[in-house]
């Protein structure tokens, strides 16, 4: 009877002080998660587009509370990406990113700001790696 009070006692203690996957500190981020479409449009008028009728925009918030830097690349009609980069999005703010021919379908690439560790891909690298 003793060994199970002392466990019973010991064992919320252990786990407080035990490193647990949801704790903060040992929980990877993917930062991808935290930029969020909430909303596109087709046909919005887009001030570098010629038509506005083709045009595609995806509407994307940072979600987490880090600001973030950002690259939305937009699958044009001839399947290339239109290229978007935001540096140092602020938390519960958001981006557009548009084509002018669009398809409906964008990719996103998101790391926490400033952090070099995480190499953001080139418009060149987008374009030859999703076809």
């Amino acid at each position: 009877m003793k060994k199970i009070i002392l466990i019973s006692f010991l064992l919320p203690l252990v786990l407080a002080f035990s490193p647990l996957k949801n704790d903060c500190n040992a929980q990877t981020i993917d930062w991808n998660d935290c930029l969020e479409k909430y909303g596109s449009a087709w046909g919005q008028d887009c001030l570098k587009c010629q038509y506005k009728k083709d045009t595609y925009k995806v509407k994307l918030r940072n979600t987490c509370t880090d600001a973030l830097d950002v690259v939305v690349c937009v699958q044009e009609e001839d399947k290339t990406g239109r290229y978007s980069m935001f540096n140092g999005v602020p938390p519960k703010d958001s981006v557009i990113a548009y084509a002018c021919k669009g398809t409906g379908k964008y990719l996103k690439f998101v790391r926490k700001a400033g952090n070099k560790e995480i190499i953001l891909p080139t418009a060149e690298q987008v374009n030859a790696q999703y076809k």
